[in-house]
């Protein structure tokens, strides 16, 4: 299975990488995109097709977000840029024929002014809530060690 999902990362970063011109790419065109080489007969049964294309785009997703996901640390790599940490292709919920629910990654300077606003308040809400996750996991963390939990140094007493 390994081996299998290797050569559809393979697919689908060789496909992100054939499109980085685009404006804009989602995992429903990158998908779309994979299947079509994969399958470019169009021999398999239309159930077989469509659950791959799920596969596919799940894939996609996975990678497109690793690659332009701000709290990620690759999609802020090689900035050499006036604003460094910027990432080249933000997420922007864009309309589309399927109307799924993936986000569409668009390149920074052809985001809307509208999507350039709703981003800096998705960050901030992203940010809040994982600053709120990690002072209740402190939290946590000392009473377990008020109440004698951890032994000196980082043993577990019990759960």
């Amino acid at each position: 299975m390994k081996d299998f999902n290797d050569k559809l990362s393979n697919y689908v970063n060789e496909a992100i990488e054939a499109h980085s011109g685009e404006i804009a790419i989602s995992p429903t065109f990158i998908a779309r995109k994979v299947v079509s080489i994969i399958d470019s007969e169009n021999i398999s049964l239309p159930m077989v097709t469509y659950g791959f294309n799920l596969q596919v785009r799940s894939v996609a997703r996975s990678i497109l977000k690793a690659a332009f996901d701000p709290f990620h640390q690759d999609g802020l790599s090689g900035q050499t840029e006036m604003f460094t940490g910027l990432c080249p292709r933000y997420p922007a919920r864009r309309s589309s024929t399927e109307k799924d629910n993936d986000s569409t990654y668009v390149i920074r300077s052809e985001l809307t002014l509208d999507e350039r606003n709703v981003i800096p308040k998705r960050l901030k809400l992203s940010a809040s809530t994982m600053l709120k996750h990690a002072r209740a996991f402190e939290a946590e963390t000392q009473l377990l060690i008020d109440n004698g939990y951890f032994k000196q140094g980082s043993e577990n007493v019990a759960m």
